[in-house]
């Protein structure tokens, strides 16, 4: 799977241009940018609370609310993908690879 923890949601956009095989799980403070990811191929976007935490915080966050879709499992290796520091847009600048 491809995690994308995004404040816009054009990170997942672009990735879902690209149709790939693995669900993109776009997690999004914003209601909105969650609502307007459902029209996207492979985009799974789901709604987390972002109360000012550290990045490695939110990311943590992002894969632990990744976990609850069923569309990944402990031990399945997932890529990150964001802007680091997280917060800023159009800065899709990290991509990390980590195993659940």
């Amino acid at each position: 799977a491809i995690i994308t923890p995004t404040q816009s949601g054009q990170t997942a956009k672009y990735i879902s241009r690209f149709r790939p095989a693995q669900p993109i799980i776009a997690i999004s403070a914003s209601q909105d940018v969650v609502r307007q990811l459902t029209l996207f191929r492979g985009c799974l976007p789901r709604l987390m609370v972002d109360t000012g935490a550290s990045d490695d915080v939110i990311i943590d966050r992002a894969t632990e609310r990744a976990l609850g879709t069923g569309r990944v499992s402990r031990g399945d290796l997932v890529v990150i993908t964001a802007g680091y520091p997280i917060g800023g847009k159009g800065r899709t600048n990290m991509v990390r690879v980590k195993r659940l």
